[in-house]
């Protein structure tokens, strides 16, 4: 018999023998492993205040500049001796809105699931519930960062004189969309109101470098802006991590790290910048912001709500209603257009042996 060989001893009541049929009983731990990413930092971080109606409104306004830095003494104010007033024309202050939208998560447990014993939980149905909220949760975040304005309508032109069955649903412009906004938006958002996007795509695509990123800071730094934070994927992250700039500090403190997640600080010309990977960013996109202008406006608060019983199930909803209210446009601006991959073919940054470590990878 050859080594390694097996040759089963019938008389020998073994576990293949019996089995779950037999009554041997399954080796099943009573922990439930859920490793699904779940960041919020959006949600969780950003003010709260009060909505009131499904369009939500607030003013923008601007002071006058002084003069251009460039022509110099020929925009200097001055006013002479014993003159009459001079009146300027005055400008409204320009109204812009967001429109709330609803999230809602629903679940429905049978009573019989209920009864029986669950590994990992006591009750099926609040763990349903819990796991819908958690859910929830990752759901407004992605919609605080990529939704486009949408609005829910009943097509009554189809059907005169009777009430249609609305179609869509209404949706808020999050936080890419609003720094979109532009006269088309709403014609009173000039130029300065308005957020910054840099778009150095080309053929081929540009990786990020710090001129791009300065480029942006100091577009956003003409308009007033001082942004605090950049948000970045993890392909971005190891872009900027590869900066290497006598300004930047890693891991600027202990507290910072643990309290706050700060896993970069870049020092540029225009002030400190704390990088954060956030995973729900695009990964051709590199997202600054000035929050203190940002808060998130709630219509109805997220509760739970057990829904009537049609049968021998318990069904529960979770819904809110809110919207992002982005006070000032200009306080937030993104690059797009960047290289997503290593090896892209061609142009400054590519990466010959197809690592970020390889030569003109810089």
């Amino acid at each position: 018999m050859a080594n390694g060989d097996f040759i089963q001893d019938c008389h020998i009541l073994s576990t293949w023998d019996v089995g779950a049929a037999g009554g041997t009983r399954e080796d099943l731990l009573d922990v439930i492993v859920n490793m699904s990413p779940e960041e919020t930092r959006f949600l969780s971080g950003w003010p709260k205040v009060p909505a009131r109606n499904i369009t939500h409104e607030w003013l923008l306004d601007s002071l006058e500049a002084p003069g251009d830095p460039d022509n110099g003494d020929a925009d200097v104010h001055c006013t002479g001796e014993s003159s009459d007033a001079v009146f300027p024309v005055l400008h409204p202050r320009c109204r812009v809105n967001n429109l709330t939208h609803i999230f809602r998560a629903t679940y429905d447990v049978s009573e019989t699931q209920r009864a029986v014993d669950n590994a990992g939980m006591a009750d099926e149905y609040a763990y349903q519930k819990m796991k819908a909220l958690r859910e929830l949760s990752m759901k407004i975040e992605f919609a605080l960062i990529h939704s486009i304005r949408a609005l829910q309508f009943v097509p009554q032109a189809e059907y005169p004189g009777v009430c249609g069955s609305p179609t869509g649903c209404r949706k808020m412009d999050g936080i890419f969309s609003v720094i979109d906004w532009t006269t088309d938006s709403f014609a009173c958002l000039d130029s300065d109101k308005q957020g910054t996007v840099l778009d150095p795509s080309g053929s081929p695509c540009t990786y990020l470098n710090p001129d791009i990123l300065d480029d942006l800071h100091e577009l956003m730094w003409g308009k007033g802006a001082k942004p605090k934070t950049v948000y970045v994927n993890a392909f971005q992250k190891r872009r900027i991590s590869k900066f290497y700039l006598s300004g930047q500090t890693r891991n600027s403190s202990v507290e910072d790290k643990k309290l706050t997640n700060v896993v970069d600080v870049y020092e540029s010309d225009f002030g400190l910048r704390k990088i954060y990977l956030h995973r729900y960013m695009p990964t051709r996109r590199v997202l600054v912001l000035d929050e203190d202008y940002i808060r998130i406006a709630v219509l109805r608060p997220v509760k739970s709500y057990e829904l009537a019983k049609v049968g021998n199930s318990d069904k529960g909803m979770i819904e809110g209603e809110m919207t992002l209210e982005f006070r000032a446009p200009a306080a937030g601006g993104y690059i797009e257009g960047l290289c997503n991959a290593i090896g892209e073919a061609g142009g400054e940054g590519y990466c010959n042996f197809g690592t970020l470590n390889a030569p003109n990878c810089e």
